[in-house]
């Protein structure tokens, strides 16, 4: 299941709040970003969803702090400083550059407590 979100805590929010209430809703939701995160993190909270009995969360984006509250936040890093040296490098040395060459950054993946186990989680309430 997609849904296609705008990167924002809001857009998380709504993300997770469409996908929670499918009559057979998923057992766990990777977030785009950190804020996109953040709005699953606030819909779970509203709605007494608990991670990761009820749902498994993963953020495409580590933030310091993810480690810290309770659950901790499993989560993919991204090589940040590494993408924004290749694009500036992209940018300065070849303007419009190819469009055809693929560039792949390793990523890691941090496991903490916001995962686990599948479970089943029934159609959440809200309003």
């Amino acid at each position: 299941l997609v849904i296609k979100g705008d990167f924002t805590e809001r857009g998380g929010y709504q993300a997770a709040a469409r996908l929670l209430s499918l009559e057979n809703p998923p057992t766990a939701i990777v977030a785009s970003n950190n804020f996109m995160t953040i709005g699953v993190i606030r819909y779970a909270m509203a709605n007494g969803v608990k991670m990761p009995n009820d749902l498994s969360l993963i953020s495409f984006d580590d933030m310091e702090w993810f480690d810290i509250v309770s659950p901790g936040i499993t989560a993919i890093r991204q090589p940040v400083d590494d993408l924004g040296a290749l694009i500036s490098d992209l940018v300065i040395d070849a303007p419009g550059g190819d469009r055809g060459v693929a560039y792949v950054l390793p990523t890691t993946m941090t496991i903490r407590e916001s995962t686990g186990s599948p479970r089943r989680l029934t159609a959440v309430q809200h309003g």
